[in-house]
């Protein structure tokens, strides 16, 4: 089992939550991926922060729903502006938060099939740098640094074409980079994670 972490002790995000994800209706597939990625772009802000009881009694006032950085938008824009996100990323969480709020708060918008979701979901970029099909054939590969490459397997850019399969790659691919460390073999760099 593959495990995202971010930091140290009990912050990680398993591979079964994504997993969860394929037997869930479109909706609730829509809104989970995203609020993954939203949190896992809070840790990747907050990981930022100096260490120590004032912080984390700042960030947690700063994170809160109703406050400056409590919504998605929010973070993605801090996120791009602390220069922690490139501008593809940026827009690509964008749009995912876009169809999150569209299964959240639309109830004739149930399915990754319907025009709005489907030609948004076209529009997630980055997932194509680093989702491959497999190389060698007939193998897989989760993670590979040195290539660039994080998930490689068979049918992959097949796979890529169906909306709801590009969201949820897309979200996996969010999670691992805003999560990355040393211990995965990924580097966080000072600049942008993705």
């Amino acid at each position: 089992m593959v495990i995202f972490f971010h930091g140290e002790g009990d912050k990680r995000i398993g591979a079964t939550a994504f997993t969860q994800l394929t037997k869930d209706s479109d909706r609730a597939a829509g809104v989970v991926a995203a609020s993954i990625v939203e949190q896992r772009l809070a840790e990747c802000l907050q990981s930022r922060f100096p260490k120590g009881d004032l912080s984390e009694k700042l960030a947690a006032a700063l994170f809160h729903s109703s406050a400056a950085l409590g919504s998605f938008s929010a973070k993605i824009n801090v996120g791009y502006l602390f220069g922690y996100i490139s501008a593809a990323a940026q827009t690509d969480l964008q749009n995912m938060k876009e169809i999150r709020n569209r299964f959240a708060h639309r109830t004739d918008i149930d399915s990754f099939s319907h025009p709005e979701i489907k030609s948004r979901c076209e529009n997630l970029k980055l997932v194509d740098n680093y989702v491959k099909d497999e190389h060698p054939p007939n193998s897989y590969a989760v993670g590979e640094p040195e290539s660039g490459v994080l998930m490689a397997f068979p049918g992959a850019s097949e796979q890529l074409k169906d909306p709801r399969e590009r969201y949820i790659t897309s979200a996996m691919v969010f999670n691992f980079f805003l999560g990355a460390t040393e211990m995965t073999g990924w580097s966080r760099p000072d600049g942008p994670v993705i």
